[in-house]
């Protein structure tokens, strides 16, 4: 009797272990998973490269591309990224961006490195830094939105003053926006091609509204 008794009390605290064990939230804690890594992986403006994604930390991730590896890191007052380009091929160094206004991290593209620089409507700039010459090859003011072509070219607007646009685009949707309170400027069409390191200026407009 004794024996059955000292079996069923075992087996109760056996269960109850269990139990409290699949039901413990410490033991099934998610909120320090981070995204999983993954490779050729779409970053960045439309038509960028692809890179391997290797998340560190919650603020921290790196992409691997063929020769260098892009570190970023999320700044802690949320005013842009650190930003350490990280040779991988013969030659190994790491190459920390230095910038003084907020920049972020968009892509890469024919071994260039390509940041949004600024945080307000009207104050960002398109930076372009290559890898290998280890040089800012260009910076220039930029509104709306970005693309890389097939053709190297970074497609863009840059703001432009009303006076100097050549042929008022039509802009069926200005009233409306500035009805609701948004600031409507003019941007005209740019191409930097990033092979041949030269900016291309269209006489072609767009109308663009900024909060």
């Amino acid at each position: 009797m004794m024996k059955q008794i000292l079996f069923y009390a075992t087996a109760i605290l056996l269960i109850a272990s269990l139990s409290f064990c699949q039901n413990n939230p410490a033991s099934n804690n998610t909120t320090d998973v981070l995204p999983s890594e993954r490779n050729d992986s779409l970053y960045g403006l439309k038509g960028s490269d692809k890179a391997g994604f290797y998340p560190v930390s919650k603020t921290e991730r790196d992409f691997l591309y063929q020769d260098f590896t892009v570190k970023v890191k999320d700044k802690a007052d949320g005013a842009g990224q650190d930003i350490n380009i990280v040779r991988t091929d013969t030659i190994k160094e790491d190459w920390p961006i230095i910038h003084e206004e907020p920049t972020y991290f968009r892509g890469v593209s024919r071994g260039n490195v390509l940041l949004e620089e600024g945080t307000g409507p009207e104050n960002r700039k398109l930076v372009v830094y290559h890898v290998k010459r280890r040089a800012l090859m260009f910076r220039m003011a930029f509104c709306g939105d970005m693309e890389v072509t097939s053709n190297a070219n970074v497609r863009f607007y840059t703001p432009v003053e009303e006076s100097d646009v050549t042929k008022i685009p039509e802009c069926p949707d200005k009233a409306k926006w500035e009805k609701e309170g948004l600031k409507v400027i003019y941007g005209q069409l740019c191409l930097y091609n990033l092979v041949q390191r030269s900016l291309t200026r269209k006489s072609e407009y767009t109308c663009i509204p900024l909060k």
